[in-house]
């Protein structure tokens, strides 16, 4: 599971960081893969081409902005041009008039607890949808052939 945190205040961001840190070691220890990547700034993060499984952002404009308007546009920024349909967004800002479905908002102080619980539920469902595509390739795998070419290249490649 890749894991992005980001945010421009730096005592939140190390915040998060340790919380999310304690989660993934316990993930690690029971055979689970976890990484973190942590970001200062909305431009770090846009210039990054990786996409990341889960989202943890607490991003303010500037000192004071508590309505949640930069940070909800940045994540629909994310959204729409990387075409991430199933990854999970939480913003640690109010949630603002126009919101997303996408994105949960979560309230300040973020607790461990709420850190374990997130992370756990997404790795329940990066499971389900990794055996779901397991699930297909094995139906395309061993569905008839539709033709006679098909069936002659299946039996050159076994």
């Amino acid at each position: 599971m890749q894991v992005c945190i980001c945010s421009n205040q730096y005592g939140e961001r190390k915040q998060l960081e340790r919380l999310f840190q304690r989660s993934a070691d316990r993930l690690i220890a029971a055979g689970e893969i976890c990484y973190l990547h942590t970001y200062g700034s909305e431009g770090a993060l846009l210039a990054e081409p990786m996409d990341f499984d889960l989202y943890m952002l607490d991003y303010q404009e500037e000192e004071g902005d508590v309505s949640g308007q930069k940070a909800t546009a940045l994540v629909t920024d994310l959204i729409r041009q990387r075409n991430l349909k199933t990854a999970r967004f939480y913003l640690a800002c109010p949630k603002p008039a126009d919101d997303s479905p996408q994105i949960q908002y979560v309230k300040k102080p973020v607790t461990q607890g709420f850190v374990d619980t997130i992370l756990n539920n997404r790795l329940a469902d990066l499971k389900i949808e990794e055996e779901k595509v397991k699930q297909a390739i094995w139906e395309e795998e061993h569905r008839p052939p539709k033709n006679l070419k098909e069936a002659f290249y299946r039996w050159l490649n076994s």
